[in-house]
């Protein structure tokens, strides 16, 4: 069990953020009445691809074939963020799923990028110190 939590730390620290992010937007929205735009940027500009940049770089550094499946998990969880948050307010807020246009794929990109950017970084920085 302590193998598996040391050889997925980098993660369940994504998870982390994730789910903080999650709920500051639900249970937030009392505070963020007028400041959902903040939010949008701080999430989905900023948190989720600094995060995803850093927990990249992570299995970058190992040898763990799942290095090649973690930039597209971090892109789809993004997305999934995108539609929990906002479309999911919207539906809600219009009280029909006819007002949901379909998952923002573009959302994916966001986190896509730097995650194999930090894939790559780690790879160099493993390779130059052997």
């Amino acid at each position: 069990m302590k193998k598996v939590f040391e050889r997925n730390v980098g993660l369940i620290i994504y998870l982390v953020v994730w789910a903080a992010l999650f709920c500051w937007f639900w249970l937030g929205q009392r505070i963020l009445t007028g400041n959902e735009a903040i939010y949008a940027l701080g999430a989905f500009y900023v948190f989720l691809p600094a995060s995803a940049l850093v927990v990249s770089v992570m299995y970058g550094l190992g040898r763990e074939k799942i290095r090649y499946v973690v930039p597209i998990m971090l892109g789809l969880l993004e997305m999934l963020l995108g539609f929990l948050t906002f479309e999911l307010s919207n539906i809600i807020s219009n009280g029909k799923w006819s007002s949901w246009n379909g998952l923002d794929w573009s959302l994916c990109l966001f986190s896509l990028v730097p995650s194999l950017l930090g894939v790559a970084i780690g790879e160099v920085c493993r390779r130059v110190k052997q």
